[in-house]
């Protein structure tokens, strides 16, 4: 009897050690994430209900560390903290103040089992601040939850104190221009200002070696250049780079934007010929013509008829009928440097509006689709002189 008892105590004692084990053994997986430039989700309120809404269960202190407590862009800290009694899910979230607003660190549902967990600091605006960490631990119950101590990591530049300005984006206003002619190219600024200054180079190839076009400040997003004559028939390849500060030190961290081309023709006739289709405008300078189809399918070209020497108008199907009025405006000694095109139309049917600057040898079309009304375009596209 005292035997059978023995073994029954011994069977009651295994199946609630049994029970008491979690269901896994493995520890949970340790979560990573990233703080770079661009905000997470901010914190919020969560509903949490445990495997016992009745018992109500409040984890008790939650002890948070962090390793190391200064960190370079592009390095990474270590977050711990101390095991529950029980398991529990925590919420780990930062902020660049001690006293909030704060943002997730994990993606939804942005809660965790593990009580550690890696994060690669990014961001190269992050530079110089203080980033401030601390970890929610979720009870059983709505509501019910413990914070942890708050723990701050300094955040300096990238290696040997530099940091790396973000990728540049190039654009231009053109893709052709006579030997001779001006075009712009236009650059993103950096918003966090990490670059000193920029270095625009030139090429043969989108890829390859550039050749030292300019260096500009740091402020200057722009550049109005000119080709020669002997660049005629050849295609040209333009990059910018931006340098960061700290010199050859830090250089190797240079960025670089996409490349943009540029075809280089011979030109043609540097001034413009008026004829029945033809406006000439602005000195004779640009050549203006248009052609249309009506809902016929009936197509045509556009006679011109000049107004003043920088303007004038196009009719389709009869003289009396104005159908495009055009012309150009000198902004040169604006803070465009541009001449502006203006034209304006009062017919729904397909027309294709080109104009020419013959300086330049750049040409622009502008379509009406058929149907649609005729919207007054406005274009500062050629540039001055």
């Amino acid at each position: 009897m005292r035997s059978t008892a023995r073994l029954a105590f011994l069977a009651l004692a295994v199946a609630c050690l049994v029970a008491a084990l979690p269901v896994s053994a493995l520890p949970p997986e340790e979560p990573a994430a990233e703080i770079a430039d661009a905000p997470r989700a901010a914190m919020g309120t969560h509903n949490v209900v445990g495997a016992d809404p009745d018992a109500c269960i409040k984890p008790g202190p939650v002890n948070l560390s962090r390793s190391p407590s200064s960190v370079a862009v592009g390095g990474t800290v270590t977050l711990t903290w101390n095991a529950q009694s029980i398991q529990f899910e925590y919420i780990p979230v930062y902020s660049l103040s001690a006293s909030g607003p704060w943002e997730y660190l994990l993606d939804p549902p942005y809660t965790t089992t593990a009580t550690h967990m890696t994060v690669t600091i990014s961001g190269a605006s992050l530079a110089g601040k203080t980033i401030y960490f601390f970890v929610r631990a979720l009870g059983s119950c709505e509501g019910v939850y413990t914070d942890s101590n708050v723990v701050s990591v300094s955040v300096t530049g990238g290696s040997s104190g530099c940091v790396g300005p973000p990728t540049p984006s190039l654009s231009i206003d053109r893709n052709s221009v006579a030997a001779g002619g001006s075009f712009k190219l236009t650059w993103t600024a950096d918003p966090y200002g990490t670059t000193d200054y920029w270095w625009l180079g030139v090429g043969s190839a989108e890829t390859g070696s550039f050749t030292k076009v300019a260096t500009y400040s740091r402020t200057t997003l722009s550049a109005t250049l000119s080709t020669v004559t002997t660049d005629a028939g050849k295609t040209l390849y333009f990059r910018v780079w931006a340098y960061p500060y700290g010199g050859s030190n830090c250089a190797p961290l240079k960025t670089y934007s996409n490349a943009v081309s540029l075809t280089v023709t011979s030109g043609g006739s540097t001034s413009c010929t008026a004829d029945a289709n033809t406006l000439c405008l602005y000195n004779n300078r640009f050549r203006v013509r248009a052609t249309y189809k009506d809902y016929q399918n009936n197509t045509g070209t556009a006679k011109a008829v000049s107004l003043t020497s920088d303007a004038g108008y196009f009719w389709f199907f009869s003289q009396t009928n104005v159908e495009l009025v055009a012309k150009i405006v000198s902004f040169c000694s604006g803070s465009s440097g541009n001449y502006g095109l203006y034209v304006s139309g009062l017919t729904d049917v397909n027309v294709t509006f080109t104009v020419t600057d013959t300086k330049n040898g750049y040409t622009r079309n502008y379509t009406n689709p058929l149907g649609n009304r005729y919207c007054t375009v406005g274009d500062p596209w050629a540039v001055c002189p």
